[in-house]
Parts: structure tokens; sequence; C-alpha cells
């Protein structure tokens, strides 16, 4: 059953945050917020069914390779060290092609109302100048998996959960298997460019570019003795081998479109040149926390499947799926 919709998981993939527009995240030894089991989070449940994996149209242009950054000024904050820290954490991202790693992630309603965590894995491609078949890429994709969630604060149950989020380039596609939902969520057109922060999936950018964040966002670095109103994950800073970078929108926002957070930071392992952790305020309050266990269960480069990132829907009369058109909203 298919349904034309704005509707559908919108406000599930909020709570993903998997904008890919700032940095990747690192598990190392900081100590993540809310409860953590022991054991590994549940297993993912069955595949959901999918068709064969379509490939972008032929015509799609080339994609952006690490030297092109959407027309930002590369002398923007050149000798600034926060955009240095960036710059560095930029370089190695982008030396590999694709990562797979489980990740954790945290929500924090205002007023401390109310707390879930979610425990999954990561598959992320970012835009690449060779492509399937010679066509380029011209957006990160991602396909991200939740396994396991835990309602409430120490001593919840966690609960076995399998939801997904799939992002091609062009089309997201939301899925819960339990309920028997999908959303299938077009976000561009073929070959165009598009910022995913900019369509509020924050805070875990991993296509990074500082140069084009020194021209549009205001940065700063902070430590544990900055009193910051909701952020906490800057205390875990040290200075030297941890080290927590601000991002703020400009006053005025962007074009008048209102930012997609209130402030976010970066918690960056130096010694690794990679964010460690991510943690954003977003406008009404809420506080989004991203945590990715890359020093126990980092993939670089892993191999990918043809159906990688297929954003097909599932078949069978049990499903509900809602389709939402480009610029539908929602």
């Amino acid at each position: 059953m298919i349904h034309a919709s704005s509707s559908g998981l919108a406000p599930a993939a909020r709570i993903l945050g998997l904008a890919f527009a700032a940095a990747c995240t690192t598990g190392c030894d900081a100590q993540p917020v809310g409860p953590e089991p022991e054991t590994e989070p549940p297993p993912a449940s069955a595949p959901v069914e999918t068709q064969p994996h379509v490939e972008a149209p032929a015509e799609t242009p080339t994609g952006l390779g690490p030297e092109q950054n959407d027309g930002a000024d590369p002398g923007a904050g050149a000798d600034d060290p926060v955009v240095g820290l960036l710059r560095d954490a930029q370089a190695q991202l982008r030396s590999a092609d694709a990562l797979r790693v489980r990740l954790r992630l945290d929500r924090q309603l205002p007023l401390g109302l109310d707390q879930t965590t979610r425990f999954g894995e990561l598959l992320f491609a970012r835009p690449t100048a060779g492509g399937a078949e010679g066509r380029g890429e011209v957006n990160p994709r991602f396909d991200v998996r939740f396994t396991g969630l835990v309602t409430g604060g120490e001593g919840a149950p966690l609960e076995p959960i399998d939801e997904r989020f799939v992002f091609d380039g062009r089309v997201l596609l939301e899925v819960d298997t339990v309920r028997k939902l999908a959303t299938v969520r077009e976000l561009a057109r073929p070959g165009e460019r598009i910022d995913l922060e900019s369509n509020g999936f924050v805070p875990l950018p991993l296509d990074l570019d500082a140069d084009r964040l020194a021209q549009t966002r205001l940065l700063d670095e902070v430590g544990p003795d900055d009193a910051l109103d909701d952020h906490t994950l800057h205390q875990e800073a040290d200075g030297q081998s941890l080290r927590a970078v601000r991002i703020r929108p400009k006053p005025g926002g962007e074009d008048g479109k209102p930012a997609p957070f209130a402030s976010l930071i970066l918690l960056i392992d130096t010694e690794r040149n990679l964010p460690q952790q991510v943690e954003v305020v977003e406008p009404g309050g809420d506080v989004v926390r991203v945590r990715l266990f890359l020093a126990k269960s980092l993939e670089l480069d892993p191999p990918l499947k043809p159906e990688a990132f297929d954003t097909r829907p599932p078949r069978g009369r049990e499903w509900q799926i809602d389709a939402v058109p480009l610029d539908a909203g929602g």
C-alpha cells in the first residue's frame, strides 16, 4: 500500500541525525552518556526485502572530489587553529571512500523529561570521482540500522527494534520493520548536489568540508571550564589529546532559512585526527548525542555489495508505504 504523504518516519529521521555535514565520531576512551549494556546490542533482524539496486542515471555528473568545496573560499580561516583542526580530521576521513562502524545515539528531551538510546550500525560511503560504471556520485550515501532501544534512565531494559535509514544520494528510505511502516523520501534530482544539513539531518556529517564550515558557521574551541547551557560534551576535552570544537549558526540564518541546530560540539581525538563524539542542541532544546565505536569496530573501505544503499521499499500487503516527492516538505 503506497501513499503520497509528507509524514511517515520523518521524526525518526530527525532523531537519527545523519546530516554528514561536519564530521565523524569515534569511540576511543570517552564515557558515553546514559546506560550502555555490557554486551553487544542485539543482532539485526532479517534484512528488509528489497529489489535490486538501480544505478544512477547515465547523465549523473562526476562527483565532487576532496579538492572541490562548493565555492567556499579555500582561504577562509587559513590561520585559524580551529579550522586547521577540522582540516586534519577532513583529510583523515577522506583517506577512505567508505566505512562501517557500530554507533550509539542518545536523545534527551528538554528539562530531563525523557531519554532514548538507540544502538546500531552505520555503513557510509562518501562521494567519489569514479562511481559505479564510470558514473560519479555527487552526494554521500549511508545505510543505518538500529537494532536496540533503551527508553528511560539507568536500569531500563534493552528492547530489540529494527529501524533502517538508507540514503542512495537522491532518495532516503526510512523503514520500521516491526510496525511495517516505510517512507520513500526524494531529496535530490539526478546529479543534484544537496546539503543534507539544511534538510535537518544533523548531527553526524561524515563528508566534512572545513573551509565551508569556516565560511558559513561560527567556530570556536571550548573546554571544561566553559559554562555552556545545555552542553556537556566539552567537559571531556583536555585541550591536548581531546579537543572540543563548537559550531553555531551565524546571526540571521542562511538565505532566510532557520538553522537546523542551535549549537553543535565535536569532540576530536587529536592522536587519530578524528572526531570522537558529537553533541547537538536543537532549536527546540532537545539534545542529541552520537558516538561511533571506531576503536572497537571501525572497518575502512569495506566491500560494498551491489545492493548496498538500495532505497526500493519492501514489498507485501502488510506494509504501509508513504511516498514523499521532491519539495513536498516534511
